[in-house]
């Protein structure tokens, strides 16, 4: 299989060009824990292009109250941020997202039908390390109902589901989607994350590939993520990063 989607000669390079769409970055500078300037965000969007992705989607965090949802300051950063690409002249389309954190405000969003979503229906969501949300069930369900597809954001890091895996089917039932952090089966976030990333890649339930990319300092590790064998496993399952 690898043969036929790098080439031999190709089989070290980056695999943003076969993923298409970055879905998952913090990317606006100055609005959470992303780039703290426009030159840092530009080199890291420089370096998402030379990678060979098309798209990069930016996710902000929206937890309340460290990150809440500030749609003037997000629009203003995002309105920067097309403004360097095009003056850049990068081949790199871009659009805002959310990565929502799940609590009593992101109910109070989906209760509104006010959300920014990856793609227009596709809504990015995490949730504490330790538990999940009380309410989650009652989110996720209200999300489908209202014609929006929940998908959570790098599932292998909880806590809660690598002590549980039954709740990784339950979660499908429900209706969710999965993004996985690109390099977390490679040990980015220790030994729980990286065999529980590795049990979804292996089982064909990953959804979407990020690069959870937050400050420019990152980019050096960007490459080995992009490269390492557990990279190009995920190009086994049905990724839906290109239908972004």
């Amino acid at each position: 299989m690898w043969s036929r989607l790098f080439g031999r000669q190709n089989f070290g390079q980056p695999i943003g060009h076969l993923l298409g769409a970055d879905m998952h970055a913090h990317l606006l500078p100055g609005v959470d824990d992303g780039p703290q300037s426009i030159h840092e965000a530009l080199d890291m969007l420089r370096k998402l292009a030379a990678f060979g992705y098309s798209l990069a989607v930016a996710t902000p965090h929206t937890f309340h109250p460290l990150w809440p949802d500030n749609q003037k300051a997000i629009d203003e950063a995002s309105k920067t941020i097309q403004d360097i690409i095009r003056d850049a002249g990068l081949p790199l389309e871009f659009r805002v997202g959310a990565e929502y954190f799940c609590g009593e405000a992101f109910g109070q969003a989906i209760d509104s039908g006010d959300l920014l979503t990856l793609d227009g229906t596709r809504v990015l969501f995490e949730t504490a390390p330790e538990r999940p949300y009380p309410a989650m069930h009652q989110f996720i369900f209200d999300m489908r109902r209202l014609g929006f597809i929940p998908v959570l954001a790098h599932p292998e890091r909880y806590l809660w589901l690598q002590q549980n895996l039954a709740m990784v089917s339950q979660l499908r039932d429900w209706g969710c989607e999965f993004q996985i952090t690109l390099g977390s089966a490679s040990g980015r976030y220790g030994p729980k994350a990286a065999q529980l990333a590795r049990y979804l890649i292996q089982k064909g339930l990953v959804d979407f590939a990020g690069t959870d990319l937050h400050r420019a300092r990152q980019i050096p590790q960007l490459h080995r993520w992009l490269t390492d064998r557990w990279s190009k496993k995920l190009l086994q399952n049905p990724l839906k990063n290109n239908l972004l």
